[in-house]
């Protein structure tokens, strides 16, 4: 599977947003590393967090992710991450497989028992558009990711650093 990689700039010094991912990904850890790699069981152990229950369209579709934080000039870092998805292997993706296949089997069943064709026909049918409908709409693609991203992380990332800087400004 193929890794995606994208990168994102953040108006926040380095150390800040540091602390908001940490916070964010539920860290447990004295220091704030500059890097978090989460496999498959770190992930897991993350979805069963308050934070990770808000993030777990995102957590449930991949299979590593691992966050890089950079300073930039101006008090300004970038945050890198990559992402491998877990593609079909997703359980939407499979659940909608297994329908399809079910649709199919009762499709023969009612043309071999009943020797209803239209029966069949309609099994039929639908078993294919449910395989169409998992390969265009259910495995998450690069786009797909990449608004999950937007939609998910960083707007609760966003959250954690205004709460960091409302503290600092105190």
């Amino acid at each position: 599977m193929n890794i995606l990689k994208g990168n994102v700039n953040i108006n926040a010094p380095a150390e800040v947003v540091q602390i908001a991912l940490k916070g964010l990904l539920s860290y447990k850890g004295v220091d704030n590393p500059q890097s978090y790699s989460l496999d498959r069981k770190a992930i897991k152990t993350l979805q069963k967090t308050p934070e990770g229950r808000n993030l777990s369209g995102l957590l449930i579709n991949i299979k590593t992710l691992k966050f890089d934080i950079v300073s930039t000039s101006g008090g300004t870092s970038n945050l890198s991450y990559e992402a491998e998805p877990r593609g079909y292997k997703a359980p939407l993706p499979i659940f909608l497989f297994v329908e399809s296949g079910l649709l199919f089997l009762i499709g023969i069943m009612a043309q071999i028992i009943t020797e209803m064709l239209p029966l069949a026909l309609i099994c039929y049918m639908v078993g294919a558009l449910l395989i169409a409908v998992t390969f265009v709409f259910a495995i998450p693609t690069r786009n797909r990711f990449e608004k999950i991203i937007q939609k998910l992380l960083l707007p609760r990332l966003d959250r954690y650093i205004d709460i960091i800087n409302e503290h600092i400004e105190r």
